[in-house]
């Protein structure tokens, strides 16, 4: 567990991200996170080595995750059936291949592609959502409603919308965001990609040697 805490790696995933549908044991990373969740899967693996010739000192790993694994399964019940309306979700994916993203003109029949099948959902009140970076058309961070927009205003009225968008706020901070709409076309502020992709995304250690940019100049800069 220190190593993943101090190791250089490219992404910050850790052991504890593998246990992603082991529902009841992923609950207990609300308590300390997944390095939790990674420290107890090491000592519980140790615990079973030893378990035939030393059954004593694999007790009190095993007894610790059978408590975890309640615990969970208390956490699940607790938001099994949550207040509120159901909300119907659409989930879009209009199969643009990868040289058709990346082609400037294509760009905005890729868009047209997807109103398109959004404009096919039953009922208005259904959350409408697409895929990362769908819109590639730069669009204001501080956007406040969709019309302000020259692509955006051909978007689907009437329906809440989280769509992947590349988005901008100044001259040197652009992102790779999710946008949320309101019913009325009015917009969220945006959540902007934490994790980016080396190499695809931003050049790793390429603020310190300029030269790295030069090399693969393919990659954005995003902030």
């Amino acid at each position: 567990v220190c190593s993943e805490l101090v190791g250089l790696r490219m992404f910050p995933w850790n052991l504890g991200h593998t246990q992603l549908y082991f529902l009841h044991f992923a609950q207990a990373a609300d308590i300390a996170g997944t390095e939790l969740i990674s420290f107890v899967m090491m000592w519980v693996a140790e615990s079973l080595f030893f378990l035939k010739t030393e059954p004593r000192r694999a007790a009190p790993a095993l007894l610790f995750f059978l408590l975890l694994l309640i615990y969970g399964d208390l956490k699940i019940w607790e938001f099994k059936d949550p207040d509120g309306i159901n909300q119907d979700v659409a989930v879009i994916q209009a199969n643009v291949s990868l040289q058709d993203k990346h082609d400037v003109k294509m760009f905005e029949a890729n868009v047209l592609r997807y109103i398109e099948l959004s404009e096919a959902t039953p009922t208005e009140n259904t959350l409408i959502i697409w895929p990362e970076s769908v819109v590639t058309d730069w669009v204001y961070a501080h956007l406040d409603h969709k019309g302000s927009h020259r692509l955006l205003r051909s978007l689907p009225n009437g329906y809440p919308m989280l769509i992947g968008s590349l988005t901008f706020d100044s001259k040197k901070h652009y992102y790779n965001s999710a946008v949320g709409f309101l019913p009325d076309g009015r917009l969220l502020e945006p959540y902007h990609k934490q994790i980016l992709m080396p190499f695809g995304e931003f050049t790793p250690f390429s603020d310190y040697i300029p030269w790295l940019k030069e090399i693969n100049s393919s990659a954005g800069e995003f902030t």
